[in-house]
């Protein structure tokens, strides 16, 4: 099993691939560095290609976006805005909601607190 990580203040999506040996060793690639206050960082094979692609969220930009992984050695990451208007924007999850054989997106928002 890989590690996929968002990190809010370093404003990254990384991967850290497993090497696959006892004790494992782990190789980052970054995939995304200026994805401002990022918060989830979901894998799903979004185009049936056999990779697994990247889902994220970011709260900063409002974004919610799409890495498709080209494949390759580090990993060749194509970026597709799925949303870049989605305030507060938090929890995602990707599946087929409509029986339909591609992969649908669903994500929430952060409730708005006053103080």
């Amino acid at each position: 099993m890989d590690v996929l990580g968002a990190g809010y203040f370093g404003h990254q999506i990384a991967w850290w691939r497993n090497s696959g040996t006892a004790p494992p060793q782990w190789t980052e690639q970054v995939i995304e560095n200026s994805f401002i206050n990022a918060c989830v960082a979901f894998a799903a094979d979004v185009n049936n290609d056999g990779y697994k692609d990247v889902l994220g969220t970011a709260q900063g930009i409002n974004q919610i976006a799409l890495w498709l992984n080209h494949g390759g050695s580090p990993v060749n990451w194509e970026k597709i805005i799925v949303d870049s208007n989605f305030s507060r924007v938090w929890p995602l999850y990707a599946c087929d909601l409509d029986n339909d054989s591609d992969t649908d997106i669903v994500a929430g928002q952060q409730p708005y607190r006053q103080l």
